[in-house]
């Protein structure tokens, strides 16, 4: 049948068969491989957005975990202005120790009633102080360095005629976190050490108060002497060459002052 067509017919043939054969590979091949490069490109675009959104994310993260990190330090630093349990009255005790010891006389301290807040408790104080200026400085650097947080809210000082001291009236806020651990029982405050070896000395100032840890130095003990108990201090002692019935005397020798073992200052420190 070739044989029979033309050189012209056989060109016209040849034409056709290549135009059939390049629509076929472009509706067939081509047409669905571009449509499928467009899907894979669209879909590498998102990838790509979806990739770069998770860097920026994870980068982000970091940035947030650090300053997670630092903000948990920060707590940690800040909190400690509210761990102190104020129920128990220990941060006013301190207070006033640190009044006596700096040589002020706190003549008036009223605790308000304690308010509580969501996360907080508040309790006003009102003190009442006299002194020495310099010493009154010294009060109100104890006041704003106490174990809690404290906000003075209202300060007035004003000179004591006819001497050389001046008197503070100062309106504060401390601040305590809302747990109630460190809370002193009656127990605890039963336990207090009072009487004293020498009605003249000062009593022991020795309180179960957890802040009061390490500012006050014990005493250390009196020596006592080894063998049988000194004289003067009221012992029952067996008389020598006494009689078979184990008689006993009372030994009185020693003056009123040998009567009281000697006691150690306290010290307190700030």
């Amino acid at each position: 049948m070739l044989e029979r067509l033309s050189g012209r017919d056989k060109i016209l043939l040849l034409i056709l068969l290549i135009a059939v054969v390049g629509f076929c590979f472009y509706h067939f091949i081509l047409t669905k491989q571009l449509e499928a490069y467009s899907k894979v490109k669209s879909e590498l675009a998102e990838n790509q957005a979806k990739l770069t959104q998770a860097l920026a994310q994870s980068a982000s993260l970091q940035i947030e975990s650090s300053k997670l990190d630092k903000a948990k330090n920060d707590i940690k630093a800040t909190g400690k202005y509210f761990e102190t349990e104020m129920r128990d009255g220990s941060s006013v005790i301190i207070l006033g120790l640190d009044g006596i010891f700096a040589g002020v006389d706190i003549t008036s301290l009223e605790p308000g009633n304690i308010k509580e807040d969501p996360i907080l408790l508040e309790m006003p104080v009102k003190i009442t102080a006299q002194g020495n200026y310099r010493e009154m400085l010294h009060l109100c650097e104890d006041i704003e360095n106490m174990t809690n947080l404290t906000e003075v809210q209202g300060l007035k000082m004003e000179s004591v005629s006819g001497t050389n001291d001046v008197k503070m009236t100062a309106d504060m806020t401390i601040f305590s976190a809302k747990t109630p651990q460190g809370r002193l029982s009656l127990e605890d405050v039963s336990r207090w050490l009072t009487g004293r070896y020498n009605i003249f000395r000062p009593a022991v100032m020795i309180a179960p108060i957890p802040e009061l840890t390490g500012k006050i130095i014990n005493p250390v003990s009196p020596p006592e002497s080894t063998g049988s108990p000194p004289e003067g201090t009221g012992s029952v002692q067996n008389t020598a060459g006494g009689s078979d019935s184990g008689t006993a005397g009372v030994s009185t020798s020693g003056s009123d002052d040998e009567l009281v073992p000697p006691q150690s200052e306290y010290i307190w420190k700030k």
